[in-house]
């Protein structure tokens, strides 16, 4: 009874997620992976996910976890690049059976100066690799646009 409550939540918070996305104009319209049966959210990320400046509980997956009632495992790591992102990406998210990865990172890639074109092929990467699981992947993007 208590995994179909907690998978219903799960989805419910999915669609929140993805919704909110796609309003945003965050991601494209297709969803891969919509009806993944992982039973948890993972935030994988950088300083960002991992709560660096904030109070405990006021990171975002803390504060994302209170919104949707849903478990979030925390899986940001402060200083990680896209690079140490993939190296950890088995290990942190996808052995914890995930529904949605939530991926953020590229504020370091930036401040150490790494090309842009190997970032942007480390998250496709980190994106593969979560849709071949099965799971689906959201990615956060915290960087300024410059016009």
């Amino acid at each position: 009874m208590y995994a179909n409550k907690l998978h219903s939540r799960l989805k419910s918070a999915s669609i929140l997620l993805v919704c909110i996305a796609l309003i945003s104009g965050c991601v494209k319209k297709e969803i891969k992976n919509l009806n993944c049966k992982g039973k948890n959210i993972i935030c994988f990320g950088d300083s960002i996910t991992f709560g660096y400046g904030v109070n405990p509980g006021e990171d975002y997956p803390a504060v994302l976890a209170k919104i949707s009632g849903v478990p979030v495992l925390n899986k940001g790591v402060d200083g990680d690049t896209t690079f140490d992102g993939i190296k950890r990406l088995r290990a942190d998210a996808l052995s914890n059976n995930p529904h949605i990865v939530i991926v953020e990172f590229t504020g370091n890639d930036f401040l150490k100066k790494v090309p842009f074109e190997s970032t942007v092929e480390n998250i496709r990467t980190i994106i593969r690799e979560i849709q071949g699981q099965g799971s689906i992947a959201a990615v956060a993007d915290i960087l300024e646009r410059v016009p």
